[in-house]
């Protein structure tokens, strides 16, 4: 599990995929995605670390990557996870209202994300699920997105020098 040429088909294989323990996802390359990569709530710890200074990115009305009840990810966008230098970023170039570039929703718990270039474009002061970082609503009954840590992330518009996001995170009400 965890292999594939995007961070979709990559979550797509660790969503499948049974087991138990700890898996390492590698980002090795620059990505395109052209579909949310969405992790679930899957029953072992999941890392994802980069190799080289990368981009995953995407235009989409929807998040880029998707936390979607997954507990005990670790995003770290340092090579070797031990610099300080940002050598990962996420980038939702779409410019329509709902163009999330990392969402949380359905429960996610206890997952970091550290050191990652987030960028993105929100137009909608009113829109709902705007954020450039968005926390949505949490799984059914008391269990909300909780745990959740951004350590040393820049979180900043999608490389316009004319839009700018309204919203860099937000969170629903709703649990």
């Amino acid at each position: 599990s965890g292999s594939g040429t995007t961070l979709k088909s990559a979550f797509d294989a660790i969503n499948a995929g049974g087991g138990s323990g700890t898996v390492t996802v590698s980002i090795n390359n620059n990505t395109t995605e052209t579909a949310t990569a969405a992790l679930n709530n899957v029953a072992y710890k999941v890392n994802i670390v980069t190799t080289g200074t990368f981009t995953i990115s995407g235009s989409l009305t929807a998040p880029i990557v998707s936390f979607a009840g997954a507990d005990n990810v670790r995003l770290d966008g340092r090579i070797g996870g031990t610099s300080t230098t940002r050598s990962l970023s996420i980038n939702n170039t779409n410019t329509g209202a709902g163009a999330q570039t990392i969402a949380f929703s359905g429960g996610a718990q206890n997952d970091t994300i550290r050191f990652v270039n987030i960028n993105g474009f929100n137009p909608s002061t009113t829109a709902a699920t705007a954020g450039v970082v968005f926390f949505g609503a949490g799984a059914a009954g008391p269990i909300s997105n909780t745990g959740i840590l951004l350590d040393n992330n820049a979180i900043s518009n999608n490389g316009s020098t004319t839009n700018f996001p309204v919203w860099l995170i937000q969170s629903t009400s709703a649990t």
